[in-house]
């Protein structure tokens, strides 16, 4: 494998992606290993990005709030351009990568003739410098010195030795979890590095698999099993001579922790021999309905049939 990847000009790299649970934080992680001779110095790395993952606003990113220190450094650390990805943090071990979309300052240098002009301010890797310079004139760049900041500013690049490897992780989390099905997402991330003096890029392939969360699902069995309820009372005649507010607030009550049993329970086979997979929030919603307007027998039902042993 890594003879191969040398062949190629590849790295070699390893993707652990764990299942993304719709609205918690999940850990992707590269383990990238140097196949080459010589050292291999790795410049960005570019998050996969996704619609169904989580955006981040692209006003609080460009304008952070100096007086808030904590909200600054987590807005400074999500990234994204795809409506879809919140990258909270790529790490390399000392390393912060390179997100895509980054835009840099636009400087416009116009000198008369003779004159002299001196840019002290730093720039970055994306700045854009125009000059209109007249005969004689002279420009001056008085740069600090990268290395005196280097405390507070860390380096974007890391060096992996020939033979060894290195761990690159990010952060991702769903754009929501209420009505998220489950899914099987083919994305990709980029990597530029060097080897030498001679720059490489490396897509990566990154499956990631989304699943909702228990919560949606035991939402979607209570309200539906409400609206069951409903439109059975409905049915029925709500205003007769019998109806009583106390036994109907009773009778809710009921519904809605019957619905969470029959959702936890269901939600936990492996495998549904009903004609609607108790998966998301609307299979939950529809056996909720069911269960609502038909009454405590299809709950009876389900129940025995969730914990009846399999044949073998």
């Amino acid at each position: 494998m890594m003879e191969n990847s040398v062949a190629k000009g590849l790295l070699s790299i390893e993707v652990k992606a764990p299942p993304i649970v719709a609205g918690t934080q999940a850990t992707v992680s590269l383990v990238i290993r140097n196949p080459f001779s010589q050292e291999v110095v790795i410049e960005s790395i570019q998050a996969p990005s996704s619609a169904p993952l989580l955006p981040m606003p692209a006003e609080a990113e460009e304008k952070p709030s100096p007086m808030d220190g904590k909200n600054s450094s987590y807005l400074a650390r999500f990234a994204s351009i795809f409506s879809g990805i919140r990258v909270k943090e790529i790490s390399f071990g000392s390393l912060t990568a390179e997100f895509p979309g980054s835009e840099g300052k636009k400087i416009n240098i116009n000198m008369e003739p003779h004159s002299k002009a001196i840019v002290k301010s730093p720039l970055g890797p994306y700045d854009i410098i125009n000059f209109n310079v007249e005969e004689g004139a002279e420009l001056v760049f008085d740069i600090p010195d990268a290395k005196a900041d280097s405390k507070s500013t860390p380096s974007k690049e890391r060096i992996i030795f020939s033979q060894q490897e290195d761990l690159a992780s990010f952060e991702l989390k769903t754009a929501h979890w209420l009505l998220v099905k489950p899914k099987v997402l083919d994305l990709y991330a980029l990597i530029k590095f060097r080897v030498g003096n001679e720059p490489h890029s490396q897509v990566v392939p990154v499956t990631l698999s989304i699943q909702p969360p228990v919560k949606s699902i035991v939402f979607g069995a209570v309200s539906g099993g409400i609206l069951g309820w409903l439109a059975r009372q409905l049915n029925k005649g709500v205003l007769t001579d019998d109806f009583s507010v106390a036994a109907s607030v009773v009778s809710v009550l009921g519904v809605i922790v019957m619905a969470m049993i029959l959702a936890i329970v269901l939600s936990r086979q492996e495998s549904s021999k009903g004609f609607v997979t108790l998966e998301d929030f609307y299979g939950a919603f529809v056996v909720g309905a069911i269960f609502g307007y038909t009454g405590t027998q299809y709950f009876e039902a389900s129940i025995k049939a969730a914990v009846r042993p399999t044949d073998t």
